[in-house]
């Protein structure tokens, strides 16, 4: 699945590729209590069912997101952007362009999981059309945090 998107000289969000692996992993240890492994982040490089947009700000990693898709079903893994980065409409471009790339691939619905306490998320999401559709309970395994389960259906 192919993306590239240039906003601006400033910012660009492209796919994301075994180059990007290092960045990523530093920005997961800075963004998530549950950090995805190196060796998770280069798999996702090789798989044919992933989707990754990373998001570049002067050539910088500052953000990226993604999603596996299986049949017409994709399945959004994460979205992070650094702090420093964050107030500038970057997560709501990836998630953008995620939905437009599974759109051209066939997706009919999106799924996700979101911690209950991340308002933040919820905010950026529900501003992309998904909608609450369940809870999984004790879903995070590193304070057994519960998950809300979140839909959006491509027309």
């Amino acid at each position: 699945m192919g993306l590239s998107v240039k906003e601006n000289n400033l910012e660009e969000i492209v796919q994301m590729e075994e180059k990007h692996v290092e960045a990523l992993y530093d920005l997961e240890q800075r963004c998530f209590a549950i950090p995805w492994t190196k060796e998770a982040l280069y798999m996702e490089t090789r798989q044919n069912a992933s989707c990754y947009a990373v998001a570049l700000v002067e050539g910088q990693v500052v953000g990226y997101g993604g999603f596996r898709q299986v049949l017409d079903e994709g399945n959004i893994n994460n979205i992070a952007v650094l702090p420093e980065f964050r107030e500038r409409q970057i997560g709501k471009k990836i998630v953008s362009r995620l939905l437009e790339i599974g759109k051209q691939n066939g997706v009919k619905d999106f799924f996700l999981e979101v911690r209950v306490s991340n308002v933040a998320a919820q905010k950026l999401y529900c501003g992309a059309g998904f909608v609450e559709v369940g809870r999984r309970k004790g879903y995070y395994r590193d304070n057994g945090e519960d998950a809300l389960l979140m839909k959006k259906s491509i027309e």
